[in-house]
């Protein structure tokens, strides 16, 4: 069977036999480790160089530069010599082009093939379950905006102006975002670019130029965002037939909802 492409096709009915990840920790005894996923590791084998002066360093591109989740995998003993007990991920789902960080989302169902596939993911958090201490994996969750995937009429530009709401002119890519609930104009604010001298986070928050502020309604935009995520941690994927655990999920944008 296909990845999903909507809400509707995801089962979050429990895996006969399956038991999932129980922390005995308290949250705030955790040491969390967070990386960027592109930035990390990508899961090739080498040995440092050694020389006596100190390297100069790789400059690295305004795009995607090679991590994989399998890099993470492999480096778990590394993490846990650190003293961390839990790790967090930067966002793994579908990106739209040169979106290395992970927060310009345009798929929630799958992972982004810059990073791996889901087996990578599974393996990865299955993984650092089975430690001993166990180790914590946090998916990151953005409940608050998506990715760019509409733009205003003409392509133009639109800057904040007097809370006035604009029209969506039109959809990026034809089968993007997904889940398909998301493309529905109602769910954006459509107030234009961030314009306050104060920056990204004071009044008011509506749009960046590469990302799209959600309105955050019950029954609408956080239900399918939350619904997207809960596949991630408990229901079965038709294109691989598995589950993942995950032990947790990051979700501290509230202060940015309405």
């Amino acid at each position: 069977m296909a990845t999903p492409t909507s809400i509707r096709e995801i089962d979050l009915a429990p895996i006969s036999g399956k038991s999932y990840f129980e922390a005995f920790r308290e949250w705030r005894e955790e040491f969390i480790y967070f990386l960027l996923v592109d930035r990390f590791h990508d899961g090739e084998s080498r040995a440092p160089v050694r020389q006596a002066a100190r390297a100069p360093g790789i400059a690295t591109p305004d795009d995607f530069y090679g991590g994989k989740i399998k890099g993470i995998t492999r480096n778990l003993d590394y993490i846990a010599g650190l003293g961390c007990t839990a790790i967090w991920l930067s966002p793994v789902f579908g990106n739209n082009p040169g979106a290395y960080h992970g927060y310009n989302i345009n798929n929630y169902l799958d992972v982004d093939p810059h990073f791996g596939t889901k087996q990578d993911l599974i393996d990865l958090v299955e993984a650092a379950h089975r430690r001993d201490p166990p180790m914590r994996v946090v998916l990151d969750v953005v409940i608050n905006h998506s990715g760019d995937n509409w733009a205003y009429p003409g392509d133009f530009p639109y800057g904040y102006f007097e809370d006035r709401q604009f029209p969506l002119g039109f959809w990026r890519q034809d089968d993007r975002p997904i889940p398909v609930e998301l493309r529905n104009d109602s769910l954006y604010h459509r107030r234009g670019a961030i314009s306050s001298p104060g920056g990204y986070d004071t009044y008011p928050k509506t749009s960046t130029a590469t990302l799209r502020r959600s309105r955050t309604m019950p029954t609408t935009t956080t239900r399918v965002c939350f619904m997207a995520r809960r596949c991630w941690s408990r229901t079965t994927y038709p294109a691989t037939g598995v589950r993942i655990a995950s032990s947790s999920m990051r979700a501290c944008t509230g202060k940015a909802m309405p």
